[in-house]
Order: structure tokens, then C-alpha cells, then sequence
């Protein structure tokens, strides 16, 4: 059975929040400037990440959600 490990991002106008969680620690959290965008999922598509939803904050913020995932090695 395939074990799966998840990443999420939440993209705000000034700064991007990337969230790595793992079942066995604490989540990882690294920011970026929101500029940085392309670059940075250009990096979690070569890192193995899969994009697989996606949504706008509930609020009417001008927030975007990124869910990901990838095979657990």
C-alpha cells in the first residue's frame, strides 16, 4: 500500500507559507515573498510534490490554499 506524505501552501499578495507535515514530527515551515511563487512551485514539481487541490480562503481575503503530495520513500 502506498504511504503518502503531504505539503501545503497558502499563497497570500505579499508572501507564500509552505508547510511540510510528516506523520513522525513536527510540520516544517519555511516563507517566501510571494514573488518567488513560480520559482517555488517550479521546486515542489521537481522535488516529486503532485498538486492535487486547491482553494480560495473562505473569508473573501485575497488567500489562495495549495494542497500537495508525494510517495513516501
Amino acid at each position: 500500500m502506498t504511504r503518502w506524505e503531504y505539503c501545503d501552501v497558502t499563497w497570500q499578495p505579499h508572501q507564500v507559507i509552505l508547510t511540510r507535515c510528516a506523520a513522525d514530527g513536527s510540520p516544517e515551515v519555511e516563507t517566501f515573498d510571494a514573488q518567488s511563487w513560480p520559482q517555488t512551485l517550479a521546486g515542489l514539481g521537481a522535488e516529486g510534490w503532485e498538486l492535487v487541490s486547491t482553494t480560495a480562503s473562505p473569508m473573501g481575503v485575497h488567500e489562495y490554499y495549495f494542497y500537495f503530495k508525494r510517495p513516501l520513500e
